[in-house]
């Protein structure tokens, strides 16, 4: 594989209109508007050469959005944040909102990873149903890596104390950067990677052991003991399974007892069946109890070990 090149032009937006370009976007600088933070949107351009990435995908930018409190650390540790497979509709945009601000009691930069909305997908991936790496993770994954990279060249973040918050597709995306991929991951970050990587309800276990992959640093895993993403019964039991490829890493898997994928949507009430954009049928439902577990996880996790 050809090596990745990629350069970023920063622009700083100070008004809500000039994001207007994209539906949910208006309303995510409205509702995350805080004198106490700045919101800059940035262009990250990859350019991904392996044989499986899509031609489309590899010649578009990748957005990011960084929310940083007004006043931090020379050398700050990162939150690099990646969301699920709604994006820019309005269920999506309502979750990201609410991701960003339960990160933001942290008082830690956050970067937003746009993996859909600068592909033109403005609503939920599973409508893209003509170019399948719409919703798998490879697209993301490779978006996370780019980002990640990225980050480890500027002189305001502190290179040892970067974690990743990944949910539904997104918590694929982050799995994989905690384990080796047979085409890329064995090269992303050199000696110092991500410290902790925490992912909800994820849908990658099955690849990683299919690949013999394993975990390389420290990572949590929160889903329901029935999540059947993609398909597999109890998917999420595959993750226990995953072999852990370097001494003194901590890795949580906790699954709660009778709780199904999208137990953090609190519009999901009652037990549904849902059609995912490849055909499969998975079970659905919000769990409160599980949500709120998951959110205290979230602040420990990232607290041990970016706050130490």
């Amino acid at each position: 594989m050809k090596a990745t090149f990629f350069l970023i032009s920063l622009i700083i937006c100070s008004n809500v209109s000039a994001w207007s370009w994209k539906s949910g976007a208006a309303l995510y600088v409205e509702s995350l508007n805080d004198k106490s933070w700045t919101l800059e949107k940035s262009n990250v351009p990859e350019k991904f050469y392996a044989q499986d990435r899509p031609s489309q995908v590899a010649k578009t930018n990748l957005t990011v959005y960084i929310h940083r409190p007004q006043t931090i650390k020379s050398q700050s540790p990162v939150i690099v944040y990646i969301g699920g497979c709604n994006g820019w509709d309005k269920f999506g945009t309502n979750y990201m909102i609410e991701h960003i601000g339960l990160l933001k009691k942290l008082n830690l930069p956050i970067v937003h990873i746009d993996y859909l909305g600068t592909r033109g997908v403005t609503g939920n991936c599973e409508k893209n149903k003509s170019d399948p790496s719409w919703i798998s993770v490879d697209v993301p994954g490779r978006d996370l890596v780019a980002t990640i990279k990225w980050m480890k060249q500027q002189p305001w973040i502190d290179h040892t104390k970067i974690g990743v918050f990944g949910f539904s597709l997104g918590g694929g995306a982050a799995t994989f950067v905690s384990a080796y991929h047979p085409n890329y991951y064995n090269e992303m970050f050199g000696d110092i990677g991500p410290r902790a990587v925490f992912a909800v309800y994820p849908e990658a276990c099955t690849y990683l052991l299919k690949t013999g992959q394993g975990w390389n640093t420290n990572i949590q895993i929160v889903g329901g003991e029935e999540d059947d993403e993609s398909g597999i019964p109890r998917q999420l039991e595959l993750c226990k399974k995953v072999k852990v490829n370097k001494a003194n890493i901590e890795v949580d898997i906790h699954l709660y007892p009778g709780v199904y994928h999208s137990y953090w949507h609190e519009s999901v009430n009652q037990l549904s069946i849902v059609r995912r954009g490849d055909g499969t049928l998975i079970r659905a439902k919000y769990d409160k109890e599980a949500k709120t577990d998951s959110i205290k996880r979230l602040y420990d996790w990232m607290s041990k070990y970016l706050l130490d």
